[in-house]
């Protein structure tokens, strides 16, 4: 390795039982670039025991400080080969001693031995996920070669009044989402999602992780457009360490343009300022294909954050995820 520990730290495969120290220190590190903590418990934990395609002792690593501490972490996320995951995460008080770059290394050794598995002659690459203000991230992602590809934007409305009632169009309505949607839920929100740059399929089973069986689930935060049968949109809502968020926002083509997202915005809006909640928040695409910043705009929201993804090319070949908007 180019890289080495600083005196006194050790490196190790975590286990179950370092689950909520581990968590600790990515919140740690998450407030001091942003202010705000993004991964639950329950995030790690799903990870960590109930992905069948990342394997802790084989995915994973914890830099361990001179006095015990948990002092970095880094996981690297598989389920799609050709497009794999890292995020090297330190400690802030072992800010400055070269530990991202260790950590990062330490994810590039173990994407390389994952590329014979990618199907031949497709294109492979290491993608990062970052704070724009993490400093230290940037210089060792840009030391071992890594290219800014994309932005995302943690977007916000705070309403000081409701908001504006939703106007359906013509044949839409509105729904209670019922168990027996499911299915057809996660149907509509991969099709709605295949518009989108970086889209890989999801299995089922996995998205019902993140997802219905992720702690906290509300299924009354779920919003299901329809037009007869069909399901034309969704908003998929909820509640992550007391901010209200909206986690997956998605309209079939053959719906677009007509204002249902909109719509569906406004529901959301106005369900969570009934609960008392004025501040609701959501992730995007800052350069999005089918234009849903200017959709997030124009329903009052405004960028509070922003998070850059950063790809290594391991090798060359035909891209299989979305790029750009297929006509």
């Amino acid at each position: 390795m180019q890289y080495t520990l600083p005196p006194g730290f050790s490196l190790r495969r975590p286990t179950i039982e370092d689950l909520k120290q581990t968590v600790e220190m990515i919140r740690a590190s998450e407030k001091a670039e942003n202010g705000r903590v993004r991964t639950t418990e329950n995030d790690l934990r799903v990870r960590w025991s109930e992905d069948p395609n990342y394997d802790i002792s084989v995915d994973g690593w914890l830099l361990i400080a001179p006095d015990g501490c948990i002092a970095g972490t880094i996981g690297v996320g598989h389920r799609e080969v050709t497009r794999m995951h890292c995020g090297p995460k330190v400690h802030p008080d072992y800010a400055g001693l070269g530990l991202y770059a260790y950590l990062l290394e330490l994810g590039l050794e173990r994407a390389c031995e994952c590329v014979p598995h990618a199907p031949p002659d497709t294109r492979v690459t290491l993608n990062v996920y970052t704070s724009d203000k993490a400093v230290e991230a940037y210089q060792a992602l840009k030391s071992a070669g890594f290219t800014h590809v994309r932005s995302d934007w943690l977007m916000q409305i705070d309403m000081d009044q409701p908001p504006p009632e939703p106007v359906w169009g013509q044949g839409l309505e509105l729904r209670p989402y019922a168990p027996e949607m499911l299915y057809s839920v996660y149907l509509a929100d991969d099709e709605a999602f295949q518009d989108h740059w970086g889209y890989m399929p999801h299995v089922f089973e996995q998205w019902q992780k993140w997802n219905n069986q992720r702690e906290g689930f509300d299924p009354s935060l779920w919003f299901v457009a329809f037009d007869g049968e069909e399901i034309a949109g969704i908003a998929l809502c909820g509640y992550e360490d007391g901010e209200a968020w909206i986690g997956e926002l998605g309209v079939r083509r053959p719906w677009r343009k007509r204002g249902l997202g909109l719509a569906l915005l406004h529901h959301a809006f106005g369900k969570f300022y009934r609960r008392g909640t004025h501040r609701v928040i959501l992730n995007a695409d800052s350069q999005n294909l089918t234009g849903a910043i200017r959709l997030y705009t124009r329903a009052g929201m405004r960028q509070v954050e922003q998070y850059d993804i950063y790809q290594l090319e391991l090798r060359a070949g035909k891209e299989l995820s979305t790029e750009t908007l297929a006509v």
